[in-house]
């Protein structure tokens, strides 16, 4: 990622909504605040991440089987990032496919 890609602007909007949640603030406090929900967000992602490599497809309800000369396993989570959703044929993968809906992260 690009130095320049990687700054956030606070617009106006922003910067008076929060000076009504937390009163007037100097860079240093608008650091913290930005910092902290930062920090929030990036913690929710990644325990979503652990959360599917701990799991996997074998304990998702959105994983289907269909048997038909053998068994095909697929994915059927509405958000999923591949057309097809096919996890594999005859077993299932021990791990989430690359492709998988937090692979995005």
């Amino acid at each position: 990622m690009k130095s320049n890609e990687r700054a956030i602007t606070i617009t106006e909007e922003n910067m008076n909504r929060l000076l009504l949640l937390y009163g007037e603030m100097n860079i240093d406090a608008l650091s913290v605040i930005v910092n902290n929900y930062l920090k929030s967000a990036t913690d929710e992602s990644e325990k979503d991440c652990l959360k599917q490599k701990e799991y996997g497809c074998d304990k998702c309800e959105n994983m289907r089987i269909y048997d038909y000369t053998c068994k095909i396993y697929y994915c059927d989570h509405p958000d999923r990032v591949d057309d097809m959703g096919k996890l594999s044929t005859g077993e299932l993968p021990k791990e989430s496919p690359k492709w998988w809906v937090s692979a995005e992260r």
